[in-house]
């Protein structure tokens, strides 16, 4: 049985992080306006270097990662990797509102997904029932309670992204290509819809391990191993990882 571990954490302030990220994330952190966005991209960045780091007995700003987007071709943004190291490490970081999650497991993908629980009432929520449900959970869509609805959306996407994310398309694949259970329903892949295949690559995963999760009241999760063999999942405090690592890390 394989094993993924989850670690969640509040933002940080990024000043306190500087030690702990690279020459390049600290030159890209000041180039984010938004002062939350600022906060959750670089806590994001020195939370995955520090449990890294661990597994790697590296110093945290000595992890070799490199970050690959298939959207665009980009090496400043996308999903992150592990460069010339023959580690079978792989991982995925989200971040929403005021939380931060690291999923890091050995050999298969994975991806992690996070959303904050939206009103039942938001409308941008409830759009997205005609663009992110394939044509079969369109159909169970239309049977939950309008009250609901929103809520639903919320678990249904991220269950959806969490998938995406583990492939490496993210937002370059529509998350109608996708079938997942609905949220009422254990968290499970169900299958690629018809036409999908193609867009992805030629031969798409067949199957994924889910569990949703959750780092507080409030928001709602979702993380995916691709394959066929059961995972036992964890999750930790990454507050305290990070805690450590500041400890551990010398200051300039």
């Amino acid at each position: 049985m394989s094993r993924c571990d989850v670690w969640w954490t509040r933002p940080w302030a990024p000043e306190a992080l500087l030690p702990m990220l690279s020459f390049a994330e600290r030159r890209r952190m000041v180039t984010i306006v938004d002062p939350l966005e600022r906060a959750l991209r670089s806590t994001g960045w020195a939370l995955l270097r520090v449990v890294l780091a661990d597994r790697l007995h590296l110093d945290s700003d000595q992890v070799p990662l490199g970050r690959s987007c298939r959207t665009c071709g980009g090496r400043d943004h996308g999903k992150p990797y592990l460069v010339g190291t023959p580690s079978a490490l792989r991982f995925s970081v989200a971040h929403a509102g005021s939380w931060v999650g690291v999923a890091m497991t050995s050999a298969r993908c994975v991806g992690l997904d996070l959303e904050p629980v939206h009103d039942d009432a938001d409308p941008s929520r409830l759009a997205l029932a005609g663009t992110a449900l394939s044509a079969r959970e369109r159909h169970r869509y239309d049977d939950v309670d309008p009250a609901e609805r929103a809520r639903f959306m919320s678990q249904w996407w991220t269950r959806k992204q969490a998938v995406l994310k583990a492939t490496g398309d993210g937002m370059a694949i529509s998350p109608a290509a996708v079938v997942v259970t609905p949220p009422d329903r254990p968290p499970a892949f169900v299958a690629w819809e018809a036409g999908a295949a193609p867009a992805l690559r030629s031969r798409p995963p067949t199957a994924a391990d889910l569990l949703d999760v959750s780092p507080a009241e409030g928001y709602v999760g979702c993380v995916a191993v691709l394959g066929p063999t059961p995972v036992l999942f964890d999750e930790h405090d990454g507050d305290r990882v990070l805690r450590r690592g500041a400890r551990a890390t010398p200051r300039a």
